[in-house]
């Protein structure tokens, strides 16, 4: 869920939030219909990492556990 054109909440198979600021913005992606990560070479998404919009990689600058999107009210 993109919340803007430089952040990004990703949620993990534990169900745990993550906010993805990358290092540069992309106008991509708010829209885009899909994303590519490529990790670090511990495996695992972190700095060291990128996302992949468009076939253009995106470097992360920072992962920063979150309490995920706000709900909203029904």
């Amino acid at each position: 869920m993109a919340v803007d054109d430089s952040i990004q909440l990703i949620q993990n198979y534990f169900r745990k939030w993550y906010r993805v600021r990358l290092f540069a913005p992309s106008r991509y992606l708010p829209h885009a219909a899909g994303l590519g990560f490529v990790t670090g070479p511990g495996g695992t998404l972190d700095r060291t990492g990128a996302i992949v919009i468009r076939r253009q990689k995106y470097p992360i600058g920072s992962v920063i556990a979150s309490e995920g999107p706000k709900r909203q009210r029904r």
